[in-house]
Parts: C-alpha cells; sequence; structure tokens
C-alpha cells in the first residue's frame, strides 16, 4: 500500500528515498559550490548535498515547455557552464578538487 500524508506535514520530514542517479562529476562539483554559496549567503549552517537536489527539485519549473528547454540547455551545455566559479586550471584544463566523501564542515571551501 503507498503511504499517505497529511497535505499540511513539512516536506523536509517525509520519509526519504533514495534516487540512485549519478550525475556528470561537474554536476556533482556544481551542487557542492552551490551548499557553499548559501552558506555564505547567511545560510544558518551549510546545507547537505541531499537538502540542495531536494531544494533544487522543490524548484524546478513544472511547465512542460520549460522542463524541455532545460533538457536542451542541459545537452548543449559545456563543462565550464556547470561551475559556478573557474576551477585552478592548467593550460585549457579545468581540474576539479578532490573532495572526500562524508558531509562538509562549513568552513571547508
Amino acid at each position: 500500500m503507498p503511504p499517505n500524508f497529511d497535505p499540511s506535514d513539512r516536506l523536509v520530514e517525509a520519509n526519504p528515498m533514495p534516487l540512485g542517479q549519478r550525475v556528470p562529476e561537474p554536476l556533482h562539483e556544481r551542487v557542492e559550490q552551490l551548499c557553499d554559496l548559501a552558506y555564505k549567503a547567511g545560510e544558518p549552517r551549510r546545507p547537505t548535498k541531499q537538502q540542495m537536489v531536494a531544494a533544487l527539485l522543490f524548484g524546478a519549473p513544472t511547465n512542460a515547455d520549460e522542463l524541455v528547454e532545460l533538457l536542451h540547455r542541459y545537452g548543449r551545455a559545456t563543462v565550464a557552464d556547470a561551475l559556478l566559479r573557474s576551477e585552478t586550471t592548467a593550460g585549457d584544463v579545468i581540474q576539479l578538487p578532490k573532495r572526500k566523501s562524508g558531509p562538509r564542515s562549513p568552513h571547508r571551501r
């Protein structure tokens, strides 16, 4: 039987379900950068990647034409387009930072 929810329940308290999806490595770095950006902008705690992805999904457009346009933009995007700031470069190569798995300290860049 599928779960039932009270419409007034807080979304962040609903039972989490794994997405189990892989994304290109530069987009993974983009999520890290977005978490850092939110923290630097005054968010009391650095959001987790899970929180950031959930917030982005929640904020995604529900208009079919807008979704199709997002898919087209993604299909044409370059690695450089994915990153919020330039990473260390060696010539014409973007080097992403090495990150350990697990929670991030709010002071870590």
